[in-house]
């Protein structure tokens, strides 16, 4: 990417076209001695792949038929494939590999009936280390209402700039 090419894309830009976990994760998933470029694609296979950790983050309804008691998923394992990723040279690639395969791990177990709340705490806890909320994207009506006047501030600050109306702007 280039800015005199004109095929930069700005974080606003990016947020637009998909979550801020979306982005984490697809920054992460390359090492950062790695050369990465950014490609809609790319970002836009992430936000797919975020759908599995909201998929083993749904809510279950401790009533519901079937649901065993007891929590048949080892989280130490997981935990610690994750801290020993971060501890060789920050190895997020393999750190977020860690956190799919639990998440695959909780699918399962939530399809066989067993409880699952320990895991997706462990799930929920790893993620945040690296800035994950793990949150479902929406634009709000806030957001909406408000952006008319964030971009009526940024015209107007704008103009007074050029007309070197600094103590103004």
């Amino acid at each position: 990417m280039s800015k005199s090419l004109g095929n930069l894309v700005s974080v606003e830009e990016a947020l637009d076209r998909c979550s801020p976990d979306a982005l984490r994760i697809y920054f992460l998933s390359s090492h950062y001695r790695s050369p990465l470029q950014y490609s809609d694609e790319g970002s836009a296979a992430m936000e797919r792949s975020l759908d599995r950790f909201h998929h083993a983050l749904r809510p279950v309804d401790a009533g519901e038929d079937g649901i065993q008691d007891n929590e048949a998923l080892d989280v130490d394992a997981y935990r610690a494939r994750f801290m020993g990723a971060m501890d060789d040279d920050l190895n997020t690639p393999q750190a977020i590999a860690a956190l799919f395969d639990l998440a695959r791990d909780i699918n399962r177990e939530m399809d066989s009936g067993h409880a699952v709340a320990a895991a997706q705490a462990t799930l929920r806890e790893l993620g945040g280390i690296l800035g994950l909320t793990f949150e479902e994207r929406s634009v709000g009506s806030d957001e909406l209402a408000a952006k008319p006047f964030i971009d009526l501030l940024v015209s107007t600050r704008t103009e007074l700039r050029q007309a070197r109306q600094f103590a103004l702007g």
